[in-house]
């Protein structure tokens, strides 16, 4: 549920909304900071490998890895990696240098092959790894993923690599945007030792980032990080960090109550606990993140746009949010999050509460047969939120509403198989990049990483969003991804619900947690 979602300027054209998205960070005063560890807790992740991951695994890839582009905390896009991303007349080949002597946490120099290896992997569609669709706009994509038989390729013919320090990568399309997407987990490199014996790897991960693994990868309990000595990018103030795994949100708040660890991101469930019991320590922003509701749309059933609308008009957004959510989350009025930069507000025209016109809708549709089912991840604080939409509908459209709350483990692996048939669900996009093409792109292309919590997408939409990716300047670009909007909401095949902030609580052992884009930036973050 990618939160939700990154030192050389950009010089080429880019159409981030690099001021979108906004910044917040928790200073305290006091001693001097000393070079310890502090512990983060965390769900149990899918896998390390970058290109696996599932948003659940962000803090430890921004510990473990170093990437090519990223948002630094003033929201600017910045080279990490990178000392160049330079495109040609068209912005359909891009020639990409990496910075020389850099080297991955075994001592084995970071090269261009080193990311080249890594996108072939992501994207070669038997391996079916997550990150699968951050390639699909790169020549040679297509012969590794046959609508039906088997690939004829196994390298996207578009990646080619140079000499030891650049890449030339080929588009299938304008995209002026690709300096951003470089900041995406697919595009990180993994060293020769991973492709040699992947179980070792996964066991005891080494990346070339600002930490690197101390002992091994404990499943269900713990990864412990020291400071990489050899990094050549920005030196962390701490000596290590420790994730500690954790069942669920709430249980980790628990846990950072009995000091047991130091930094938690915190879901709805516990937001009131954390803003009266230690409000000077609740760190929130403004995320580009849309929380919202999701129909199979494979079921014919749930094709009736009118239902879909009497779903929407039936919630009670206003209510939700100052219940549930007090001050960190508002009313969604469109799909795209006001973080993103000219995203539009109120152009949905069913978001407002009206339960008379959802009954009217519903009864235009033919009425509802049966119970319907309100599917949600477990573990992210979405149980009392998942109630009271629940209560909504069963009282104001006269539907039995019963909830099927699923592992957040198997839930991506539930919408990818088709599993949700009797009835909707909550889904949630929090994008890389404070830009409207990445929620665009991911939720309503299908190839998108998160596709499968809209199914929906039409030629005559992808065609728009292609055009603004390509569009030369700032203003043309928005211009598309706005009509691209309108024309999702015009079909209304989700239902927009809140804009929620990110939030994390922290204890006073720990100063200056800064959270942004990239989550926590964990080189920031000092031990009193």
């Amino acid at each position: 549920m990618k939160n939700r979602q990154i030192p050389v300027v950009v010089t080429v054209i880019t159409l981030a909304a690099v001021a979108a998205c906004s910044t917040a960070s928790s200073k305290t005063s006091g001693s001097s900071p000393r070079a310890s560890t502090f512990t983060v807790a965390e769900l149990e992740p899918a896998s390390f490998v970058p290109g696996k991951d599932d948003g659940i695994a962000g803090d430890e890839l921004n510990a473990l890895f170093a990437p090519l582009t990223k948002f630094d905390a003033k929201n600017h896009l910045t080279y990490v990696q990178a000392n160049s991303v330079i495109p040609n007349a068209t912005a359909t080949v891009w020639t990409i240098t990496i910075r020389p002597g850099w080297k991955f946490q075994d001592g084995e120099p970071v090269t261009a092959q080193s990311y080249v290896n890594a996108w072939n992997a992501t994207a070669y569609g038997p391996n079916a790894w997550a990150g699968n669709g951050d390639f699909t706009g790169i020549e040679g994509y297509a012969a590794l993923n046959p609508p039906s038989g088997k690939p004829t390729a196994r390298t996207l013919s578009g990646a080619r690599v140079l000499n030891a320090t650049t890449i030339q990568v080929r588009l299938t399309h304008r995209d002026s945007q690709f300096p951003q997407e470089l900041s995406l987990p697919g595009f990180l490199p993994l060293p020769g030792a991973y492709f040699k014996d992947p179980a070792a790897w996964e066991a005891k991960p080494i990346g070339d980032g600002p930490f690197e693994v101390s002992g091994a990868w404990q499943p269900n309990k713990s990864l412990t990080m020291v400071r990489y000595a050899a990094y050549q990018g920005q030196r962390p103030t701490a000596g290590g960090i420790t994730f500690e795994i954790y069942t669920s949100e709430a249980a980790a708040y628990t846990a950072l109550q009995a000091g047991q660890v130091d930094i938690t991101a915190i879901g709805p469930a516990t937001y009131a606990a954390a803003e009266r019991d230690m409000p000077a320590d609740v760190v929130a922003y403004a995320a580009p993140a849309i929380d919202y509701l999701g129909f199979p749309l494979y079921n014919a059933y749930f094709g009736n746009k009118l239902i879909r609308e009497a779903i929407s008009l039936a919630i009670d957004r206003a209510t939700i949010t100052r219940v549930l959510y007090a001050r960190l989350a508002v009313p969604a009025s469109a799909i795209l999050p006001p973080a993103e930069d000219g995203a539009p507000l109120n152009v949905c025209a069913y978001c407002g509460y009206d339960p008379a016109r959802a009954r009217d809708l519903l009864a235009r549709a033919g009425g509802w047969k049966g119970p319907l089912v309100l599917w949600y991840p477990t573990g992210l604080g979405y149980d009392q939120a998942a109630k009271a939409i629940a209560n909504d509908l069963s009282q104001n459209l006269d539907i039995k509403v019963t909830l099927n709350a699923v592992p957040v483990t198997s839930w991506f692996a539930s919408l990818a198989g088709k599993k949700v048939t009797n009835g909707i669900y909550i889904g949630h996009w929090g994008a890389y990049f404070p830009s409207m093409q990445n929620t665009l792109a991911n939720l309503f292309k299908t190839t998108g990483t998160g596709y499968v919590e809209s199914w929906y997408s039409t030629p005559a939409l992808t065609k728009i969003i292609n055009a603004g990716d390509g569009a030369t300047s700032p203003a043309v670009a928005q211009a598309y991804y706005r009509q691209a909007e309108q024309m999702i909401m015009a079909a209304f095949p989700v239902v927009p619900l809140y804009y929620r902030d990110y939030v994390y609580v922290h204890t006073s052992a720990v100063t200056n947690v800064v959270v942004d884009c990239n989550q926590i930036e964990l080189s920031d973050v000092a031990v009193r």
